[in-house]
């Protein structure tokens, strides 16, 4: 896995909240904009990922692996995400809206893992 994050992917058993999903995703994006701008602009809901943040196509192949390999769900659907993004009327392609998916990948991996029935 990428950048030792692997040991936090596998804690499937504990609970994601909205915070800590924010929290790792903040923290993943902080590290791709560090890599390109050498300091880490801010980041919010409401932050850009190509405008704010100014990441490339290729950098968000690099976000869809590093989600991956740190959060509990096997694949990131990046083109289910772009066609999510280019139907949305307002901003797109937010760190709210990665958040939110995130959140959704969680639930249904979980859902998933226990043959329908959600984690407690």
């Amino acid at each position: 896995m990428r950048d030792g994050t692997s040991d936090v992917r596998k804690q499937r058993n504990e609970a994601w909240s909205d915070q800590r999903v924010l929290d790792a995703v903040s923290a993943i994006l902080a590290r791709l904009s560090a890599q390109k701008a050498g300091s880490v602009p801010t980041i919010g809901p409401d932050s850009s990922l190509t405008g704010d943040l100014g990441l490339t196509s290729l950098e968000l192949v690099d976000l869809a692996l590093d989600l991956e390999a740190t959060l509990p769900f096997d694949e990131f659907p990046m083109q289910e995400w772009i066609d999510q993004e280019n139907e949305r009327e307002s901003s797109c392609f937010t760190v709210g809206s990665l958040v939110t998916l995130c959140q959704a990948l969680i639930a249904r991996q979980g859902t998933a893992a226990t043959g329908g029935v959600k984690p407690r």
